[in-house]
């Protein structure tokens, strides 16, 4: 859903004079960041600032950073090795196709969205998001959703963002700031039916806790809300059918023969 919405404020931002020459690429992003551009400093640093507005003691304050520094660091390279197991199969189906329909260079294996979390351009652009994305959690009306474990995983909504915009670190931000706002209003939204699945299956809540949960990038996904409003009967959502169709086929006309790397 993330890749048709890209295509459109790429296509926005081209009608723009001035803006549209700015291209920022993730040399220059990494060059100027340092080592504070480093998923597991960025990590740290929002640890340490969710402490102090928590009003944790120093101890505790040190440690939720150390821990948020943790998993930005670990979680992103254990899903990208994950995934870079596939690459080997992708090549050998290619090739046994290759040879069984010589003459097809079209002929491309699908893989998961997860193998391109290496992008140093999606990296890049997750890395400005994510305390973006808190800020505006902050100060959005009507959000009650707090982005944290789902932060690491930005790369993986912001990779077919970053496809879109052809690389341009600066475009696939201001394209992503939207998304990040609708995200955070649909997990709000679909908090409760999430905790009401939760309890089912009698999924333990920490203890203490009498709130809702819900979950930033998967909950928040606009296509699955979508499709949950359907199923909910929902007019307004069973109306869009016919305009996600003429969505689908608008994007398959403008890419047709266009390979986004």
């Amino acid at each position: 859903v993330f890749f048709p919405i890209g295509l459109l404020f790429d296509k926005i931002i081209d009608k723009i004079p001035g803006v549209n020459r700015i291209h920022i690429d993730p040399e220059n992003v990494q060059k100027k960041m340092g080592i504070f551009g480093e998923p597991m400093m960025v990590g740290t640093i929002l640890g340490v600032l969710l402490g102090i507005i928590a009003g944790y003691d120093f101890k505790h304050i040190l440690l939720l950073g150390i821990s948020i520094g943790g998993v930005m660091f670990i979680l992103p390279r254990m899903v990208r090795i994950l995934m870079e197991g596939l690459l080997p199969l992708s090549e050998a189906i290619k090739k046994y196709l290759n040879a069984k329909y010589p003459g097809r260079d079209d002929l491309f294996i699908g893989l998961d969205i997860a193998v391109a979390v290496g992008n140093p351009a999606i990296i890049s652009t997750a890395l400005i998001l994510t305390p973006i994305s808190v800020f505006i959690a902050f100060l959005l009306p009507g959000n009650k959703v707090l982005p944290l474990g789902d932060l690491a995983n930005l790369a993986v909504m912001a990779s077919m963002i970053v496809l879109a915009c052809r690389g341009n670190i600066f475009r696939a931000v201001i394209t992503a700031i939207p998304v990040i706002v609708a995200d955070l209003w649909i997990a709000t939204k679909i908090a409760p039916f999430i905790t009401g699945m939760a309890k089912d299956v009698n999924f333990k809540m920490a203890e203490g806790s009498s709130g809702q949960v819900s979950s930033f990038l998967d909950g928040g996904n606009p296509f699955r809300f979508w499709l949950l409003e359907i199923f909910n009967g929902n007019i307004i959502a069973i109306g869009l059918i016919p305009v996600l169709a003429l969505v689908i086929y608008g994007v398959f006309r403008l890419t047709k023969g266009t390979v986004y790397a």
